[in-house]
């Protein structure tokens, strides 16, 4: 439980710096495409080295399927919310922002569950799906922060927000700890496959673009350390 709490809450202090730099220091944020890009490599290094194998042990029959449910899942969570198609001038802002704010919340709170659930199979397995959610917590509280202020929240109210969706994690992934007993391995098996498909969606729908912005060979080599960075800790921790 104390891994599960410190990794978790230091996840939501994460996004909380997020949303302070969109809030006071605005000049650092064009920075943050060196962390995306080696967030990207996270999160697709969790996935198909550590997750999904993992997975597959628990539900070999249809772990593939259940990879594909959770990317689809977060593709239409994220319509739904409307986080990407309303980010435009035509849509009305008041619901862009709250429609957005549940959205996010969600999307943290599922970070959390992959948190406890990962460590509740293995700590080598908790501490990689850590890093994941850790390493885009920050373009993530910096997206959260973004469109609530594009939506006319005062700076106030973004803030207060905003820290409610960096506090679901550590939330979400106590939650899973203290019920993994009750968890079957076919529910293990869909958790862990359904996290390694919204990894995979993150990286692939949010954070990959972002790094098309600034084309040069640091992005590239930033993706492909974080890659590595996980093939590195799965062997030392096994």
């Amino acid at each position: 439980m104390l891994d599960v709490i410190i990794y978790s809450g230091f996840a939501g202090i994460v996004t909380c710096v997020g949303v302070v730099l969109v809030l006071y220091y605005e000049g650092l944020k064009r920075y943050t495409v060196y962390l995306v890009s080696f967030a990207v490599g996270i999160l697709l290094g969790a996935s198909f080295f550590n997750l999904i194998p993992e997975a597959i042990q628990f539900i070999p029959s249809y772990a593939s399927m259940t990879v594909l449910a959770g990317f689809l899942l977060f593709y239409l969570l994220e319509n739904v919310v409307i986080i990407h198609s309303c980010a435009e001038a035509e849509c009305k802002l008041h619901r862009l922002g709250w429609m957005s704010f549940w959205g996010l919340f969600f999307h943290s709170l599922m970070d959390g569950v992959a948190i406890g659930a990962g460590f509740e199979v293995s700590k080598s397995l908790g501490i990689v799906t850590a890093l994941a959610v850790i390493f885009h917590k920050l373009p993530g509280g910096i997206i959260t922060a973004g469109l609530l202020l594009k939506a006319n929240f005062k700076r106030r109210t973004t803030l207060y927000y905003s820290l409610s969706v960096g506090l679901a994690t550590p939330f979400g992934a106590i939650i899973t700890n203290l019920l993994a007993y009750q968890l079957t391995e076919t529910i293990m098996g869909v958790l862990l496959a359904s996290v390694a498909g919204s990894f995979i969606y993150v990286a692939a729908a949010d954070l990959i673009p972002l790094t098309h912005d600034e084309h040069n060979i640091v992005n590239i080599f930033q993706v492909f350390l974080g890659v590595g960075v996980i093939f590195g800790v799965k062997a030392f921790l096994g």
